[in-house]
């Protein structure tokens, strides 16, 4: 079969499409991935580290980067939120570029900490506190 040209950009397209996709399974199936028995993590004290590292089954579906819930579900799993923690599932006012958010621009826990990381900062913070603080509310 002989493609036109318009037949051949299109499966140029599809052949990149293939390629990028391929190249990010394998970049995840990488980052680290070890499925445990539920017998023997049922019990984890810190998810945030299990052996030296984040318990990805905890969170995430089995080898993929999407989570199990809700991200403030997954975080009152094992935290308490209260008098001096900062809101959650309130709408950015503005994009930063470097902080995650949820759907509709939406603050979650992990906007502000880092559950892969815990340990580059107090409290697991993505940045320094007063850093962090001034990316969303400058000046205050």
């Amino acid at each position: 079969m002989k493609l036109d040209r318009k037949g051949r950009i299109v499966a140029a397209a599809a052949v990149v499409v293939v390629v990028v996709v391929a190249a990010a399974a394998l970049a995840w199936s990488r980052r680290g991935w070890v499925s445990y028995p539920t017998a023997e993590v049922v019990n984890v004290r810190n998810v945030h580290d299990y052996k030296g590292k984040p318990l990805c089954q905890a969170c995430h579906l089995e080898r993929d980067a999407r989570i199990k819930a809700d991200p403030v579900v997954l975080c009152q799993r094992c935290h308490t939120f209260g008098h001096g923690n900062h809101p959650v599932r309130v709408a950015a006012k503005k994009a930063v570029s470097d902080l995650p958010l949820w759907a509709k621009d939406q603050v979650v826990c992990h906007t502000c900490h880092d559950p892969h990381d815990v340990r580059r900062r107090k409290g697991g913070l993505r940045l320094a506190f007063n850093e962090l603080c001034d990316r969303c509310h400058p000046g205050h």
